[in-house]
C-alpha cells in the first residue's frame, strides 16, 4: 500500500514541473517565422555590375535570414539581338515604380538596375551600401510588402504620398489665401462705408452753417439797408 501512495505523490509531483516546462518554453519563444521577415527586392538585369554590388552588400549583412530575405527580380535580360531586352518581370518593375512615383518616391525608376524596394519604405534606382536601418525599421512595423500586392492587382497599397500632401497643402494655402483677401477686403469696405457714415453729419453741419452765414448776411444788408433809408427819411422831413 505504502509503495502505491509513493508512486502517486511522485505523479502529482511531477505534473506542475511538466506543466511550468511547457509554459516556459511557451512564453520563451519569440523567433518570427519565415513570413514574417521582410523582403528585399532587387530588379537587375544579369552583367549589371552594381546589381552583383547590391547582392553582395546584402548578402553580408548579418541580419539576412532573421530580418530579412532577398527576392531577386529580372527587370532586364541580354539576348543575342538586345543588350537590355525586357525581362521576366519587366512589367511588375514599371507597376512598382510607377506606384512608388506617385506616392513621392522620385528616385524610384525602371530605366535602370538595381532598382531596390523594401517594404513602403524604399525605393530607389541605385546602388546603396546604407540599407540595414531601413529592413530593421520594416521590420519593427511589420513589412507592407508593396510588390505583392501590386502583382495581385490590389489597390490601396502604398499610404498617401508626399507629393499629395504637397497638393493638399499648396490647395489648403491657396484657399487661405483667399479667405485672408476676402476679410481684407470686407475690412476696408466696412472702413470705407464707416468714413461716409462719419462724413455725412460734418457735411450737413458745414451745409447747415454755410446757410446761417449767408442768411446772417442778408440780414445785415437789409438792417443796413433801412437804417440808411431811415437816416434819409430823416434828413428830408428836417
Amino acid at each position: 500500500m505504502k509503495k502505491y501512495i509513493i508512486a502517486l505523490l511522485a505523479v502529482l509531483c511531477l505534473v506542475p514541473m511538466t506543466t511550468y516546462a511547457k509554459a516556459k518554453t511557451t512564453t520563451t519563444t519569440t523567433t518570427k517565422l519565415p513570413d514574417d521577415l521582410v523582403k528585399v527586392y532587387v530588379f537587375q538585369k544579369d552583367g549589371c555590375q552594381y546589381c552583383e554590388l547590391q547582392l553582395e552588400y546584402l548578402e553580408g549583412l548579418e541580419s539576412l535570414n532573421k530580418k530579412f530575405t532577398i527576392v531577386k527580380k529580372e527587370l532586364y535580360k541580354t539576348t543575342e539581338t538586345e543588350a537590355w531586352a525586357h525581362g521576366e518581370d519587366y512589367n511588375l518593375g514599371v507597376k512598382v515604380a510607377n506606384a512608388f512615383n506617385a506616392a513621392g518616391f522620385k528616385d524610384a525608376s525602371y530605366d535602370g538596375t538595381p532598382f531596390v524596394v523594401i517594404s513602403d519604405l524604399y525605393a530607389q534606382t541605385a546602388y546603396s551600401s546604407d540599407l540595414e536601418a531601413v529592413i530593421d525599421e520594416a521590420y519593427e512595423k511589420g513589412d507592407k510588402d508593396v510588390v505583392t500586392c501590386l502583382d495581385e492587382g490590389k489597390e490601396n497599397c502604398l499610404p498617401e504620398g508626399p507629393n499629395q500632401n504637397v497638393a493638399g497643402y499648396i490647395i489648403l494655402g491657396i484657399t487661405g489665401v483667399i479667405v485672408i483677401i476676402i476679410i481684407i477686403a470686407s475690412i476696408r469696405n466696412k472702413k470705407e462705408l464707416d468714413e461716409i457714415i462719419d462724413d455725412e453729419p460734418v457735411a450737413e453741419d458745414a451745409l447747415e452753417k454755410k446757410e446761417k452765414k449767408e442768411t446772417s448776411k442778408t440780414v445785415a444788408k437789409k438792417t443796413a439797408a433801412k437804417k440808411t433809408t431811415s437816416t434819409r427819411k430823416k434828413k428830408e422831413t428836417e
